[in-house]
């Protein structure tokens, strides 16, 4: 008989199987927490993926790059690592060096004269991101290189990103030889790199390295380091060779189109100065093909006719080019399809023909010793204007004034000039003589208060009548009876000079960036000091704003159907009045609801010499406003905030004097907008509409007029810091 097996026993296996069991299922939470015992795993090695497999283009002749000078610049350096891979912690300043390196030993061993803007891991100025990027441009000279070619890898601002895109961009408004140079490098990168389902991006760019270079330049994005398979392929050499050889191959086809270069320009004129025309010669690229010649006048297509010479061509104006100080862009392709873009100024200045006098007041009052102003209009022999600064003398006594817009102004007592005037401008002269009359007249000067400078263009107007307090008869105003209501009497010359009717007692001055005053004339010669609205600050100031998104492109839209585009341009045309009226140079991206393209927007700013650019939102994608956070990743979910380009520290100055007005929080923004413009600009997002309480306060006009306040006192805020 099998004996039985005791209780005591099958306890005791039941136990010591359970207590087994639970250790087990409780390691992984212990090892978790660390506090009875940590698990030392060693993490699995990086899978280095190989290049994909096809075959590898040779490479080709390098022979047309010898003679040429060419300058690399590998991006960042010393403080700056540029992009660093989260998958193996690859620094972009690395990569970038170790490419340029290779690069160089290939288009040297091919004959070119090549330099690079740092061989080590330094910055050029480790102090100054923006002194560093302005020196590197420096180096690119037509003394000293042909092309520059800017070396990068990019990274997504989207956390885990396998975006891996190829992006070459060309210097913003140099559709010709940086676009040429560009397509030549982006064929050679896509065909021997890239020959994915990735995006192969060629764009206009308006970095400092490539705004500032004045030869064809080209900044390279050949893929992201955040992709984790291309991080781990970048730390490879063949991936280095192979980058190098297609940046080698891209410069090589260019220079194999024989760029036309050594522009020399004779400015000539013919058919007694009527005809103006541009004699072009070039060192190099020959022959130009006679139909792609353009040329474009203070940065206008102008009618011409070209004709081919045996060193060039040659560009005749079929209308009189005006006299003054302009620019010319020529523009030409050779035979082959290179392009020439050549850039000069030159003035313009014929011969002064006719002068033509007027005298204000038209009458002066007998035995008068007031101020009289004599204007000269001086003309070319074709009716135009002459050019500003053209010297014109006016005797007795002898004086003399440049014109400013064809016309010198002398302001002379009446009883100077009792027997009249001699005006003369080179050769040309005229005669005029004071007509008396005896309708008397008082004159006024108006005076910036804190410079004593004089103010021109201030509006004079009757004022409205007074209106007294109950019981106050000092405030009764008399209308003034027996002066016409003209609404207006003009406005002050240049030198802040205007003559009135002499029984005129009180005027109402106004001008964008003074305080409108109502002021007592109290004699026959009055000095007005204007005070200027926050002490002259926003003067002459050129700021764009740009009411963000429009047309198809919304925004975001609210609850109820507020749409952000609507609440933008309402805001930014507010913020845009109070700018003017203390006296800055505003300027709107739109005035409508048209759709602009980012490119559109940042060569708009280029265009207006903006000193300042304010995007204004009240919505949009996360996406589109490309916001940071302290992990220099895409910030979600975000309500509010002042965003300024990371590396821009006049930026960041804005964006905190916009956001302590607002009460919003700063962060870094990478928006194309904020990015590529080359003055300060920061992406102002005040509210959204996307939320229901929001969107009520956003339709009160009350609550958009307080936001563009604040954004207005931002920006005066910022400038008070100067």
């Amino acid at each position: 008989m099998r004996p039985r097996t005791s209780d005591k026993f099958q306890y005791i296996n039941f136990s010591k199987v359970a207590t087994l069991l639970l250790i087990i299922l409780a390691l992984p939470s212990l090892s978790g927490c660390g506090r009875l015992f940590r698990w030392r795993v060693k993490p699995p090695p990086p899978v280095v993926k190989p290049i994909p497999e096809f075959t590898e283009i040779p490479l080709p002749d390098l022979a047309s790059v010898a003679g040429h000078r060419i300058l690399l610049d590998p991006g960042h350096g010393g403080p700056q690592p540029g992009a660093v891979a989260p998958a193996n912690g690859l620094r972009e300043s690395d990569v970038n060096l170790r490419v340029a390196l290779r690069s160089r030993e290939l288009l040297r061993g091919a004959g070119a004269s090549v330099t690079l803007t740092r061989t080590e891991d330094t910055a050029l100025d480790p102090e100054n991101t923006s002194r560093d990027l302005a020196l590197r441009a420096e180096l690119a000279t037509p003394e000293r290189t042909d092309v520059f070619v800017s070396v990068h890898h990019n990274a997504d601002i989207a956390p885990n990103s396998e975006r891996n895109d190829l992006e070459v961009y060309y210097k913003v408004r140099e559709d010709h030889a940086s676009l040429d140079l560009a397509q030549c490098l982006t064929w050679e990168l896509a065909a021997r790199l890239r020959r994915d389902a990735a995006a192969k991006l060629l764009l206009p760019g308006n970095y400092k390295v490539l705004r500032l270079s004045s030869v064809p330049a080209v900044l390279l994005e050949s893929s992201y380091l955040t992709n984790p398979d291309n991080a781990s392929l970048l730390a490879t050499n063949q991936a280095i060779d192979s980058e190098a050889k297609a940046i080698a191959a891209g410069i090589a086809r260019y220079f194999a189109l024989d760029p036309p270069a050594g522009a020399q320009v004779d400015v000539r004129t013919l058919d007694a100065e009527r005809t103006l025309l541009l004699d072009v010669t070039l060192e190099r690229g020959l022959p130009i093909s006679p139909d792609s010649v353009e040329v474009y006048l203070d940065r206008k297509p102008s009618a011409g006719y070209s004709q081919l010479t045996d060193r060039g061509f040659r560009w005749t104006f079929r209308e009189p080019v005006p006299n003054g100080r302009h620019e010319a862009q020529i523009v030409a392709r050779n035979t082959r399809g290179a392009s020439l873009s050549h850039v000069l100024s030159f003035d313009v200045a014929r011969t002064p023909t006719h002068v033509f006098p007027r005298c204000r007041p038209e009458a002066i009052p007998t035995n008068s010793n007031l101020e009289v102003l004599v204007e000269a209009r001086v003309l070319d022999a074709l009716g135009l204007s002459v050019a500003d600064g053209t010297p014109v003398t006016l005797e007795p006594p002898r004086l003399e004034s440049p014109t400013h817009d064809g016309v010198a102004r002398f302001y002379v007592r009446a009883g100077q000039a009792s027997a009249g005037f001699q005006l003369k401008a080179g050769a040309a002269t005229a005669d005029t003589t004071l007509v008396h009359g005896t309708t008397p007249y008082k004159t006024v000067r108006f005076v910036h208060a804190l410079t004593q400078a004089p103010i021109p263009n201030v509006l004079v107007s009757i004022p409205p009548p007074m209106t007294p307090l109950p019981g106050d008869q000092s405030a009764i105003h008399n209308p003034q009876s027996t002066i016409p209501d003209v609404g207006t009497y003009g406005e002050s010359t240049p030198q802040g000079w205007l003559c009135l009717p002499a029984d005129l007692s009180r005027i109402a001055v106004s001008r964008d960036g003074y305080i409108p005053a109502t002021i007592d004339l109290l004699g026959e010669q009055t000095r007005v000091s204007l005070v200027p609205i926050a002490d002259g600050i926003l003067d002459g100031k050129r700021i764009l704003l740009d009411p963000a998104n429009g047309g198809r492109d919304i925004g975001m839209d609210g609850p109820t159907g507020l749409r952000a585009c609507d609440v933008n341009l309402d805001v930014a045309r507010q913020v845009a009045a109070e700018l003017r009226r203390a006296g800055a140079e505003v300027f709107l991206t739109r005035t409508g609801d048209e759709e602009l393209t980012d490119l559109q927007r940042v060569i708009i700013a280029e265009d207006v010499q903006a000193e300042l650019v304010i995007a204004i939102s009240f919505g949009a994608p996360d996406r589109a406003l490309k916001m940071l956070g302290k992990d220099q990743r895409l910030k979600t979910s975000i309500t509010s905030a002042v965003g300024h380009y990371p590396e821009s520290p006049f930026g960041k100055r804005l964006a905190d004097s916009i956001a302590d007005q607002l009460g919003v929080r700063v962060m870094p923004c990478v928006a194309y907008l904020v990015q590529q413009t080359s003055c300060p600009a920061v992406l102002v997002f005040p509210a959204s509409v996307a939320d229901e309480k929001t969107e009520r306060r956003l339709r009160t006009t009350a609550t958009r007029s307080e936001l563009a306040n604040a954004i207005y006192g931002g920006i005066l805020q910022y400038f008070s810091q100067d």
